[in-house]
């Protein structure tokens, strides 16, 4: 484990490197001196011998600072450099000691040096000094406030005090809820064992009355209960009644004594812009005597491995610019609303899919699909989940909800009204129910529409995906199918329609954030929950899908008798899903499905074609089609 501190040459270099080794003995870690230099050109890092003589100025008489620093403090040996560690072989055995190394950072950029050292080296906690916070306000809000949200590392952040005193003799630390104040207090615990010291844990309660300090201690005892489990009867319980916290801890080291006051980050961002507002950084900047340190907890594996990731798409996918961005998102909200113009859009195109389904014509159905105004309001969805904007998320789920059930709605009216429509047609048939690769699409028809609607240069794309997302022609099926009395068929198809928009959600919301479209505010409950449930949901249907046989269904015309004698040749090497049955004044067409391991032989075909003659009086005309299975068996599905 490797403890390591930022040492700023303009402040007090040996009081920096006592508390750094405070905290590096603490953790019985070794302590890496960082000193970072600003310079023009290619950043470097130099390990320093600590056992040289540098002479002249900047930095060797840091060097040398550090060199008589190290050699006055007790329980600290400067450690060889690498090429010398290298060079002898086996490290020292470990002497209790803590070992102490110092490079030197050449950098142009700050933040990027200190980032790629806390990765490069390993290191578990990283303390930044400042003496005073506002003094150096512009380069906290630059620098620090970048490290403190993205060192994957603990982060300290420490303001020496007027007085270093016996250090960590007696320490404050006020409890809170949240990971930092948990961390802060088990390095209080750690800092006070190493010297045999006392942490005094704080909670301020507000003046809610009489009762206000034994509610205080209970919720006290329960918080530090929690963070530090069988060492929270060593702690000393103390509560300070105000209605201000960062007054309350002020009024407590009055009266007391302490040598430092460590205190969990408030906010992720309480260094940053809210700085002056979050009580970590009020404490950080009021006149207290004893040091203070802000304690910001080591960065999960799951927040770790997502700026990772975010890093690697910020190089490998090009971003969006922020106008194209916002062009993007004003375009996809002005379409998303359920205004006279969408519901316009929406039935002309119910009407028509729905009679290109009664007259089977998959041109006409492709014609409604252009015209569909039903992607705009699903990428909308996918925009709202990826930016945490709830308002957002209810305009365009609102569009898709009321636009399902118009749709749903009319196609029952156009079967009940169009004459002579008595029973499903193929083009129906074909979305009576949805298998994995139907999932597969509509999820590369999500990511196409995100991506192709964010570059301005793409948009004539969008059609194409249209016509690949199918989203109205399975609400009019649904709808169709109702008026027929098939329910079978209309489950099917909203599950089809449920299937290729949770799909499409799920791909435009990876896809837009892949392309920058980012939250940089903690997301809405709403918002959230929305990207579990796509999440959970995409994954149910995969395995569904995957996993269960498509419907077993029994098409007009086609009789148990027919059923029976074609299962009956087909034995246990394929599966009958279902057949459908069409005709016109000469012949009657018959469309057979199967499932099975091998394909079927157009011998296979030919007999199954002569079974279905025996049981009609008229001219028969049979296709065959198949879908791979990896045991057909000889089972009906449900």
């Amino acid at each position: 484990m490797v403890a390591a501190i930022a040492l700023d040459s303009k402040l007090d270099i040996p009081a920096q490197i006592r508390w750094a080794v405070r905290l590096a003995a603490a953790r019985s870690t070794s302590l890496l001196l960082l000193l970072p230099v600003e310079q023009k050109g290619e950043a470097r890092v130099v390990e320093v011998d600590l056992a040289s003589k540098p002479e002249g100025d900047g930095e060797a008489r840091v060097i040398r600072a550090v060199q008589t620093t190290l050699e006055e403090l007790p329980g600290v040996r400067p450690e060889p450099t690498t090429e010398k560690e290298d060079a002898g072989g086996d490290e020292e055995a470990d002497t209790g000691e803590v070992g102490v190394r110092l490079r030197i950072l050449h950098h142009a950029n700050l933040l990027q040096a200190l980032l790629g050292e806390v990765r490069a080296s390993k290191i578990n906690q990283l303390i930044l000094v400042r003496k005073e916070l506002d003094a150096a306000e512009a380069e906290i809000s630059a620098v620090l406030r970048q490290v403190f949200r993205r060192a994957p590392c603990e982060v300290v952040m420490l303001r020496m005090g007027s007085e270093d005193g016996d250090g960590c003799a007696n320490i404050l630390t006020p409890a809170a809820r949240g990971p930092h104040s948990k961390a802060a207090m088990r390095l209080a615990r750690d800092l006070a064992s190493a010297v045999s010291g006392q942490v005094t844990a704080l909670y301020v309660e507000p003046d809610i009355g009489a009762d206000a300090d034994l509610v205080g201690r209970r919720v006290l005892n329960r918080l530090v209960t929690r963070a530090l489990g069988k060492d929270a009867g060593d702690v000393r319980q103390k509560v300070e009644v105000a209605d201000e916290p960062h007054r309350g801890i002020a009024d407590v080291c009055e009266k007391e004594a302490y040598d430092l006051v460590l205190l969990g980050a408030s906010k992720m961002g309480a260094l940053g812009r809210r700085i002056r507002g979050s009580i970590s950084g009020k404490v950080m900047r009021s006149t207290l005597k004893p040091a203070v340190a802000i304690v910001r907890a080591e960065v999960p594996i799951s927040n770790r491995l997502k700026h990772f990731v975010e890093s690697y798409l910020n190089r490998v996918v090009p971003q969006l610019e922020r106008e194209h961005r916002v062009t993007l998102v004003e375009r996809v909200q002005s379409n998303s609303h359920w205004d006279f113009d969408f519901i316009t859009l929406l039935c002309l195109s119910t009407i028509i899919a729905a009679m290109g389904l009664i007259q089977n014509s998959a041109a006409v159905v492709i014609g409604a699909m252009l015209v569909a105004p039903l992607m705009t309001p699903l990428l909308g969805i996918g925009i709202a989940v990826v930016q945490g904007n709830p308002l957002f998320a209810r305009i365009a789920m609102r569009a898709v909800v009321f636009g399902f059930l118009m749709a749903f709605l009319i196609g029952i009216a156009v079967g009940f009204l169009h004459p002579g429509f008595e029973k499903p047609t193929e083009e129906m048939a074909s979305r009576d129910w949805p298998g994995l690769l139907d999932l597969l699409v509509a999820f590369a028809a999500g990511l196409a529409a995100a991506y192709a609607s964010s570059r301005p240069s793409l948009l004539a794309a969008l059609p194409g995906v249209a016509i690949a997302a199918a989203l109205l022609p399975p609400i009019a099926t649904a709808g169709l199918a109702v008026s027929l009395g098939d329910f079978d068929l209309a489950m099917g198809a909203t599950l089809l329609f449920v299937t290729n928009m949770v799909a499409i959600v799920f791909a435009s919301t990876l896809s837009l954030w892949a392309v920058g479209l980012r939250n940089v505010r903690k997301p809405s409950r709403l918002t959230a929950v929305m990207g579990a449930v796509l999440t959970v949901t995409v994954l149910c249907l995969a395995v569904y899908l995957s996993l269960s046989p498509p419907r077993y269904t029994k098409e007009d015309g086609a009789t148990d008798a027919l059923i029976g004698a074609v299962e009956r040749r087909l034995g246990g090497d394929f599966r009958l899903h279902s057949i459908q049955v069409s005709s016109d004044p000469k012949h009657l067409d018959l469309v057979v499905h199967l499932g099975g391991s091998t394909p079927p032989s157009e011998r296979l075909a030919d007999e199954i074609g002569a079974i279905a003659r025996d049981h009609y009086d008229r001219p028969v005309r049979i296709r065959v089609t198949y879908r791979w299975e990896v045991d057909a068996g000889t089972t009906r599905g449900p």
